[in-house]
């Protein structure tokens, strides 16, 4: 009785069975008219380890086994259950929201701290307001001049007295009857003499020259003080304007005070 296998794996097997108890493959399928081609087959532990096939006849036909396609490099595995991965699912933050009420706010609150801080600025920088020129008119239409600043004014008979807050720094106006063939230079030179004051250029006031003079002299109180002494005739009436001020402050009261007002003297 001739001995049937395999054609796949070599195995001998039954006659009449349609299954290859060996390698499971189906007896029917195999059975091809082509050469045998004996394939290695990769040994499992479960297997049976393969038997030497028998000499065959020559009438036996070669069993054929076909290869099968090689499994691609790279595939991916699908996933099986029990494994541990957990897939990640990202929720989107939502974008957030601009705040333009309250943004709005804040700035223009800060832009009201910034402006009052630039006005609080300014006013501590700035200069002290001028006060407005107020011209002061004689009673007798005999002069006008304009008032000094925080000095008061005293009308007299024979003229005005000036005095600054302190009574310190004094300038008086007199106006005084001539005598015969009097001049500027004579009376200017009595008060020099009374005075203890030296001679000094001629100036221009309102519109007129008058005599100068001028030095330092000591008061009743102590102090040094510099005396100047102006004098002029006009309309028949003698003119005399005197400065008085303490020596540490005379050079700036002149250029304050003293040669604004004698710039705005006027007659009549």
């Amino acid at each position: 009785m001739e001995e049937r296998r395999c054609l796949r794996c070599g195995a001998p097997y039954e006659e009449g069975a349609t299954v290859c108890f060996t390698c499971g493959a189906s007896i029917g399928e195999l059975e091809t008219p082509t050469q045998p081609v004996r394939a290695p087959r990769r040994p499992t532990a479960d297997a049976a380890p393969p038997r030497e096939p028998a000499a065959q006849s020559e009438q036996a036909p070669a069993p054929v086994v076909t290869a099968t396609e090689p499994e691609p490099l790279g595939a991916p595995h699908p996933l099986t259950v029990g494994t541990s991965y957990q897939p990640v699912v990202v929720t989107p933050r939502p974008p957030r929201r601009v705040r333009w009420p309250l943004i709005i706010a804040l700035l223009v609150v800060v832009a009201g701290l910034v402006t009052g801080g630039a006005i609080e600025l300014r006013a501590l920088l700035a200069p002290p307001p001028v006060p407005k020129t107020i011209t002061y008119h004689d009673p007798e239409g005999r002069f006008s001049f304009a008032e000094p600043a925080l000095w008061s004014v005293t009308p007299r008979t024979n003229g005005a007295l000036l005095a600054d807050s302190s009574g310190a720094n004094t300038l008086t106006i007199t106006v005084d009857a001539t005598q015969a063939d009097q001049t500027a230079s004579a009376v200017a030179d009595e008060l020099a003499t009374r005075l203890g004051l030296q001679a000094a250029p001629a100036v221009s006031i309102g519109g007129a020259q008058w005599e100068q003079r001028t030095g330092s002299v000591i008061g009743s109180d102590g102090a040094t003080r510099i005396l100047t002494v102006y004098v002029d005739i006009h309309a028949s009436a003698v003119y005399t304007i005197q400065t008085s001020s303490p020596s540490s402050v005379a050079d700036s009261e002149n250029t304050l005070v003293y040669q604004p007002l004698l710039a705005s003297f006027t007659f009549g």
